[in-house]
């Protein structure tokens, strides 16, 4: 399997001239929108079944996780929990969340949707498909007051203290039983957002085009820059880079590393280069399975041979990617630790 750094130019910033903001002057009513260019759509808003990069760029806006990390160092810092603690035993963990927080929709956020969040992956068929290593070591979640949750587990875990599981409002999946729950859509309309916690959430989705957020009132992190976040997309990378070019957006990333070499020189265009806390990969479709043993995918039978798949991945040039994909931008890899941590590459 080839794992390597991903493109170090994959985030870039256009900076909008000022005759063309002069041409067309903002009223001071005016929303501040960011529009996003990206090469993919997200495969779903579900945060149950999506899967693609994009589909968790959107979650991460509308449902925060109990901790999160600090944008300058990736330490773990409060989200929806301001404290958290391990038992003495090693056998739960503790979180407090803070005080005073609700949904969207003005509903008190509280424990039990913490509980309710956790009990129903590690109960559920589908809800385990994208969190289910995070909750194989839970027991069960209880609500031990409106702001204190405890988590039960069956033996000492590393992971407890970031948990990468979007916290969702009890009051609207409850109604979605486990069946329903794989085809429901989540999609936001102007009259009926979505209900998260985070700085925004969804209020447009047109497949294939673009989904449209919107700044949460409630959101416990207070002002944000931007009134609107837009995720518009396109399928042809020429087309991403020129629409950063007209200014008919503001930021672009996955762009193809031609495409970002022919920005690098357009003064109004900031290219910005970064070592991000995650791997590019080559993976193997060995095809996956549900809970009960249904298999899903179509993934090839002949990959689920250990042998076969350690020769394919001897006889990958991880280099050779790195120069002729990357254009060098980038580390050849041989874990799935990110080059970001090097105290665990000894």
């Amino acid at each position: 399997m080839s794992k390597f750094r991903m493109l170090g130019a994959a985030l870039i910033c256009a900076v909008i001239s000022v005759p063309m903001v002069a041409s067309q002057p903002a009223l001071a009513e005016d929303p501040v929108v960011l529009t996003i260019g990206v090469g993919e759509d997200l495969d779903s808003a579900n945060p149950f079944t999506g899967l693609s990069s994009l589909a968790y760029e959107a979650f991460t806006l509308q449902y925060p996780t109990l901790t999160q990390y600090a944008a300058d160092d990736f330490s773990i810092v409060p989200g929806l929990a301001e404290s958290w603690e391990e038992s003495a035993d090693k056998k739960s963990w503790t979180y407090r969340l803070r005080p005073g927080m609700k949904w969207s929709d003005g509903v008190p956020i509280t424990a039990e949707d913490v509980a309710y969040t956790f009990n129903r992956i590690i109960d559920g068929k589908y809800e385990r498909t994208n969190y289910g290593s995070y909750v194989a070591n839970m027991v069960r979640a209880e609500a031990l007051d409106d702001l204190t949750v405890k988590v039960d587990i069956a033996k000492p875990s590393p992971v407890m203290d970031h948990l990468f599981v979007f916290i969702l409002p009890k009051h609207v999946w409850e109604s979605i039983d486990g069946k329903e729950v794989r085809k429901f859509k989540n999609v936001g309309t102007p009259e009926s957002p979505t209900v998260g916690s985070g700085p925004y959430v969804m209020v447009e989705r047109r497949a294939g085009q673009f989904t449209r957020f919107k700044a949460n009132p409630n959101w416990y992190g207070g002002e944000r820059p931007v009134d609107e976040v837009i995720f518009k997309v396109y399928n042809n990378p020429d087309a991403l880079g020129q629409a950063l070019k007209s200014g008919e957006i503001d930021l672009a990333h996955g762009l193809d590393l031609g495409v970002y070499e022919s920005l690098k020189e357009i003064p109004e265009i900031t290219t910005v280069a970064s070592t991000p806390a995650s791997f590019s990969e080559v993976a193997f479709n060995t095809g996956a399975a549900l809970e009960d043993g249904t298999p899903i995918g179509d993934g090839n039978p002949l990959l689920k041979d250990k042998a076969l798949r350690q020769a394919l991945s001897w006889a990958i040039d991880r280099k050779a990617i790195v120069d002729r994909v990357l254009g060098g931008e980038g580390l050849p890899g041989s874990t799935v630790i990110p080059p970001l941590y090097p105290q665990w590459h000894l």
